[in-house]
């Protein structure tokens, strides 16, 4: 009876091998076979739920890296904007700087017009009546006024602030694999581009302005700078010690009174004789009266003469600039010693010299 229940509670398994051998015969307990199955079905099951858990995880991974994809080609996007807005930037940042170089240039030029203008030289005298002296004083302070009203200050420099974002550095490659926390910071780099574009603006705004205002008041000052120049009112020699004035006198040779028609300046045999404005030489030559002689014709229907000249340094038809030496001092034609005659004639009348110029203080001219 006991072995009878045993034997219930084990399943017998029968292996034939062929026709011509015994028939081998296994016993296994139902409990073991009960445990063999039950471990087979948690092995299926735990197989089933982490084939689940990995698809889920694959299709989580799969969603974050497309919304990894689309931002970094977002940030693709927005880099290769920036790289292409910053080639604008810097090419228009170059042709600022060339045209912030032309305002310096301009402003320099200007300053040198007026300012150097405005300086007196020896005292000298810029018109023959008060009211032209008078007028070209109010036009010189106008055109300070005007040249303080366009703020001249020294320019130049680098006009653009340079960004933090290493844009240039950028590599498409290395952005795939960098993590959030080293994205680029769009307000920020929109913030920076806004502060580069208002400068860039402003900058644009203001040559602009002066593009209008500058050359009007360059011309001007240009104008203003040839009439000076055109001006008889340097002193034209190193001597200053005038030893004969414009109009009447005692004539050294006749004894008796005759009209001067200009300034008779002792010195030094070979003293340079200078140019008293810009002009054309007329004459150049030597006769038994004025000895070696320049004529110099000027605006104005001007006309400055040097005679009783050691030498002359110019030929007719010569440009010479005011202050150029054209000659040296001396006692040629009629003449009682070392002098240079100066005369400045007004459509070919004699008008006395010191309605342009005045004897220097020093010896010395610059």
């Amino acid at each position: 009876m006991n072995r009878s229940l045993s034997q219930d509670r084990q399943w017998t398994f029968m292996i034939i091998r062929g026709a011509n051998r015994p028939v081998v015969q296994c016993s296994v307990s139902r409990t073991a076979i009960h445990v063999a199955l039950s471990l087979l079905t948690f092995l299926i099951a735990a197989l089933v739920i982490s084939l689940v858990i990995q698809r889920v995880n694959i299709h989580q991974i799969t969603i974050a890296h497309e919304t990894l994809q689309q931002d970094v080609a977002k940030k693709d996007q927005l880099i290769a904007k920036m790289n292409e807005e910053m080639g604008s930037v810097y090419a228009l940042s170059s042709q600022m700087k060339e045209r912030m170089t032309q305002v310096t240039v301009l402003e320099k030029q200007l300053k040198t017009f007026i300012y150097s203008s405005g300086q007196p030289q020896q005292q000298k005298k810029t018109d023959a009546s008060p009211k032209s002296t008078a007028r070209n004083l109010s036009s010189h302070d106008a055109n300070i006024a005007q040249a303080k009203q366009l703020h001249l200050t020294s320019v130049g420099g680098e006009f653009i602030q340079p960004t933090q974002d290493n844009t240039h550095n950028h590599n498409g490659t290395s952005a795939h694999t960098q993590s959030s926390s080293t994205t680029i910071d769009s307000d920020k780099v929109a913030q920076q581009w806004s502060q580069t574009f208002a400068q860039l603006e402003h900058m644009d705004a203001t040559w602009k302005q002066w593009d209008k205002s500058m050359p009007p008041l360059i011309a001007k000052a240009e104008r203003m700078q040839q009439q000076l120049d055109g001006t008889p009112n340097f002193w034209p020699t190193t001597a200053y010690r005038v030893t004969s004035q414009f109009g009447l006198r005692d004539d050294p040779f006749n004894r008796s009174q005759a009209h001067h028609g200009g300034l008779d300046v002792a010195g030094h045999n070979g003293e340079p004789i200078f140019a008293a404005a810009e002009g054309t030489v007329t004459a150049s030559s030597r006769d038994n009266q004025k000895g070696n002689y320049i004529f110099i014709r000027h605006r104005g229907n001007l006309e400055t003469r040097y005679l009783h000249l050691s030498e002359s340094q110019v030929k007719t038809g010569s440009k010479v600039r005011k202050g150029q030496q054209i000659g040296k001092l001396g006692s040629t034609g009629r003449s009682t010693g070392p002098h240079l005659h100066f005369e400045i004639r007004q459509n070919g009348e004699p008008i006395d010299p010191l309605n342009y110029v005045s004897s220097p203080n020093t010896p010395n001219q610059k």
